[in-house]
């Protein structure tokens, strides 16, 4: 289907973490996927810790004036995508006997009382079917998203002040990989990575769907914190210190990589368990018992030099750093692609839901 809707009824995609906002909106045109707008906008520190809102003024005042920030055509609409941090939403993909409408829906609210750490009235719920990886007669298998109420309603509510009009909350791991994975499937499972500034997640999609998304205590700012302490530099300073040197010693600064490479090493720890816990379990998502073929990483962590080459070397695992436009058309203007692409992996495949009438 294409989307015939003008360029103020299409959504557009709004990633708000801790440090930053980021938008994207894309159309849907006879050929694909196009990406027509992009923008970002630092976020002081203290508005927003862990994603939860500290300072309600100060982020409305942010999100008004963000429009001015974005190139390529004018967002032209106030309505919007967002999606919640992984850390606090929650997905389970399920297997269940076929059933009638009336029946799925009392059976999913059962199963996901018994899976999420929530009572139903407590969070929103969304479930779609998926084509599974091994198919059964009389089965069919489930995934089921949930959403905290009091904190879909906190950011709903602050948006809705800042004049926008949010009309749908997913989740982050979904819309990393709608803008990772080419049209939507692998035919081997791929873990991907996303690095981020204060925490950091990991999902692993397989067939058609995520099978398996957590988050873990790895950070951007846990790097350039032990390069601060180590070289007494400010902390915009060890940003860009990580930056130049990265894991890559014939750069210049041994001492630098050294540093990042006993950081690093935690991460590698953190990945391995997550594949070895995939692999070793024969289940929903994994019923051919296969290996995970490929690492993607995003996020501002995927920028480090030499990240994708260590982690290769060091899990045994094919590992590159994702291509989040993998969804979009070639032809996107160069005007608008934003610097450090990586870091938009959750802005694109939001709008690109948004694109496809989400």
């Amino acid at each position: 289907m294409f989307n015939f809707l003008t360029n103020n009824q299409i959504p557009f995609g709004l990633d708000i973490n801790d440090r930053s906002l980021k938008i994207a909106k894309a159309k849907q045109t006879a050929k694909g996927i196009q990406l027509v707008s992009c923008g970002r906008v630092d976020i002081p520190e203290g508005i927003i810790s862990r994603g939860v809102i500290q300072k309600t003024d100060e982020l409305i005042k942010v999100l008004k004036e963000m429009s001015s920030s974005v190139k390529g055509e004018t967002l032209g609409t106030k309505k919007c995508i967002c999606a919640l941090a992984e850390s606090e939403t929650f997905l389970k993909v399920v297997e269940m006997p076929l059933l009638q409408e009336s029946e799925m829906q009392e059976a999913i609210k059962w199963g996901a009382e018994a899976n999420f750490p929530f009572r139903f009235d407590q969070m929103y719920l969304d479930w779609q079917t998926i084509e599974p990886i091994q198919k059964k007669p009389d089965k069919i298998q489930v995934l089921i998203t949930a959403l905290p109420r009091d904190l879909a309603d906190s950011y709903f509510s602050i948006l809705t002040k800042a004049g926008l009009e949010p009309l749908v909350f997913g989740i982050e791991a979904a819309a990393i990989a709608r803008s990772t994975i080419k049209d939507d499937y692998a035919e081997k499972p791929q873990l991907i990575l996303d690095l981020g500034f204060r925490r950091s997640s990991a999902i692993i999609f397989s067939g058609h769907s995520i099978y398996f998304t957590v988050s873990f205590p790895f950070s951007i700012e846990q790097l350039v914190t032990a390069i601060v302490k180590e070289f007494g530099v400010s902390f915009d300073e060890a940003i860009e210190l990580k930056d130049k040197f990265g894991l890559d010693s014939s750069l210049g600064n041994e001492k630098i990589s050294n540093i990042l490479v006993s950081k690093i090493d935690e991460l590698i720890l953190n990945a391995r368990a997550f594949i070895d816990f995939y692999e070793e379990r024969p289940s929903i998502g994994n019923p051919n018992e296969e290996k995970i073929a490929k690492i993607l990483l995003c996020g501002g962590g995927a920028s480090i030099p030499n990240i994708s080459k260590y982690l290769a070397e060091k899990i045994g695992v094919a590992a590159e750093v994702c291509n989040p436009l993998i969804n979009y058309l070639p032809t996107v203007n160069s005007k608008i692609i934003p610097n450090r692409l990586e870091t938009f992996t959750t802005a694109f495949g939001l709008a690109i839901r948004g694109a496809k009438n989400f």
